[in-house]
């Protein structure tokens, strides 16, 4: 849970902010954000969330 809520925390600052808080390149972070928004045991909310920024960072 730990990993999936510090992609929380980078998907939030990317989407509210437009600030990047992870090093990893748009490849990873689109995984990364994919992985967790099909992972059924993060909370809908969230994975709403998630799937806004990599949407934003998709484009």
């Amino acid at each position: 849970m730990g990993s999936r809520l510090a992609i929380a925390a980078a998907a939030a600052a990317y989407l509210f902010h437009s600030e990047r808080i992870s090093n990893h390149d748009d490849p990873a972070l689109l995984a990364a954000l994919r992985s967790a928004v099909a992972d059924d045991a993060v909370p809908a909310e969230v994975r709403i969330m998630m799937q806004m920024a990599e949407q934003k960072l998709a484009r």
